[in-house]
């Protein structure tokens, strides 16, 4: 909505639209900002497992990877960001046959050692990009979820 729909409609209204479009956990630091006891109670206290997380490139490039963090820090979850660049499937690139072995060898790099990690072993991974889920699920032993799933987690009843 940010990046690629003003471009697309080269209208005044797209753009009014991308300076006001957030992510969830945009929304949600933001309103734990204004009224950080109601957001408080919006999650219980409990122990989750502990989650690494792998930000989605694109954002990375246009939000960054705190609001995301910060997210997580509110619900209670103990989040690590990994230390990587591009998981390597970038959009459809690591789809495509030609692109196979670079794609592995780009999250090979940094990102999948990372997960595999012994240290990291009982760890849960949690992603912001459906293409790094891809990627993920398929070079490592581990089935990360959507950053947002782990917040639906910690809601309370």
């Amino acid at each position: 909505m940010r990046d690629v729909y003003p471009d697309l409609l080269r209208d005044d209204a797209s753009r009014e639209v991308a300076g006001q479009a957030l992510m969830l956990d945009e929304l949600l630091t933001q309103l734990a900002k204004k009224e950080p006891d109601a957001v408080k109670m919006l999650f219980r206290e409990h122990n989750m497992a502990p989650v690494q997380v792998h930000g989605h490139c694109h954002q990375k490039a246009i939000v960054g990877i705190d609001p995301t963090m910060d997210a997580l820090a509110l619900a209670g979850i103990q989040a690590e960001l990994i230390d990587s660049a591009c998981c390597g499937m970038a959009g459809t690139f690591g789809f495509e046959a030609e692109h196979y072995e670079v794609s592995k060898a780009m999250g090979s790099m940094k990102l999948f050692p990372a997960i595999e990690a012994d240290s990291k072993r009982d760890w849960k991974v949690a992603i912001s990009g459906i293409s790094c889920r891809q990627q993920i699920e398929h070079f490592t032993s581990k089935h990360p979820r959507h950053v947002v799933e782990y917040l639906a987690d910690a809601l309370r009843d």
